[in-house]
């Protein structure tokens, strides 16, 4: 019966860990026929436009070919505005990317998740490219139902252990 409520106790700790995702950050590498970029990007720091067809994230440190700028960065939310764009001053002729692809961002424009995994770009002006988002750390949330995992893994296999010791020398 004390093992009952000792898990009881372990799954409400963890309820009461388990806070709703907040913003994240997201390691982002575009690779296409003009250079390569990698740059992060802080969901916290989203700006949708006022019509809601992008989001916008301002001076975001990249590194574009070799060379460390700051650049802006959007996402499109439907299939009108563009799917990705990133604005700099090292882009090339026209300072900038405009690609088209699948939509690349979920949730409300406020607080957007980005979809993770590696996705293929199309641009009339600079060809193909491949874009990969990746989540750059898990969530405090994640980390502490791990630890409480484990916790209660190491309580229940050692009260195994004295249950078995007591039964031999009964």
């Amino acid at each position: 019966m004390q093992s009952h409520q000792i898990a009881m106790g372990i799954a409400m700790a963890a309820a009461l860990v388990a806070v709703p995702a907040e913003a994240a950050v997201y390691d982002i590498s575009l690779k296409g026929v003009r250079g390569d970029a990698t740059f992060s990007i802080d969901t916290s720091k989203a700006m949708p436009t006022p019509a809601g067809l992008q989001v916008f994230f301002e001076n975001v440190a990249s590194v574009y070919n070799g060379v460390s700028q700051t650049a802006e960065v959007s996402f499109g939310a439907n299939q009108i505005a563009s799917d990705f764009q990133i604005v700099g001053s090292t882009l090339g002729l026209s300072g900038f990317e405009q690609f088209a692809g699948p939509i690349l961002i979920n949730g409300p424009l406020q607080d957007p998740t980005l979809v993770t995994g590696t996705f293929d770009l199309s641009s009339i002006l600079s060809g193909p490219a491949t874009i990969t988002i990746s989540n750059a750390v898990p969530e405090p949330s994640t980390w502490a139902m791990l630890l409480i995992g484990f916790a209660a893994v190491g309580f229940f296999s050692y009260r195994g252990r004295q249950r078995s010791a007591f039964a031999l020398t009964a």
